[in-house]
């Protein structure tokens, strides 16, 4: 029953965060990233007043969450060289969330939520990638298409930003349950006879 409300608890994170990712803008990003500032802070004020073994939770929460959110920031300076995980795997299925059909081959245009660009991708019959661009709302090339009615992407950056926030907290997750022991607590020991 543990397993399966942990795997349902999982799903139901994987359901948020796509939806969050569907509608990915730079507000939507600043709301996230200020969910994750509160939650750091609550775990702190948590991790000094929990009674035993909850208090070694988030002692464990915290060091992977905040861990993981600085070698996954771009603005890093330690450890430069090492990768970072958000960006390729927003490369990896940013495309699934724009609205283009590489099996059709086309030229599609959309924009990036709260953006006034406007993007192109084209495929070919083999359903490759053709060309990649932006251009202005009014440039010539969109051939007089309202821009209104052009289709609503998530924006890229909003997009990785969700995704570090996510891994972030997934992590702490996974290091308050390795520092967890159900079987320490603290009790009052009565003092010993002499």
């Amino acid at each position: 029953m543990k397993y399966l409300l942990i795997m349902g608890s999982f799903a139901l994170s994987l359901v948020v965060l796509g939806v969050l990712l569907f509608f990915a803008s730079d507000t939507l990003a600043s709301w996230v990233s200020l969910t994750f500032a509160i939650i750091m802070l609550v775990a702190i004020c948590l991790m000094i007043s929990a009674p035993s073994p909850r208090h070694s939770f988030w002692i464990g929460f915290l060091i992977l969450s905040l861990g993981m959110h600085y070698l996954d920031d771009p603005q890093r300076s330690f450890m430069s060289t090492l990768p970072r995980f958000s960006h390729p795997t927003a490369d990896l299925i940013y495309d699934y969330f724009l609205p283009i059909n590489p099996n059709i081959p086309g030229l599609y245009f959309y924009t990036a939520r709260g953006h006034s660009a406007v993007w192109y991708q084209e495929f070919d019959q083999h359903g490759k990638r053709k060309g990649i661009g932006a251009m202005s709302p009014t440039d010539k090339k969109l051939g007089g298409i309202d821009v209104s009615t052009i289709p609503v992407a998530p924006d890229s950056v909003a997009f990785e930003v969700i995704i570090r926030e996510y891994f972030a907290m997934l992590f702490g997750i996974l290091g308050g349950w390795l520092t967890y022991r159900p079987d320490r607590s603290r009790q009052n020991y009565e003092p010993l006879d002499q």
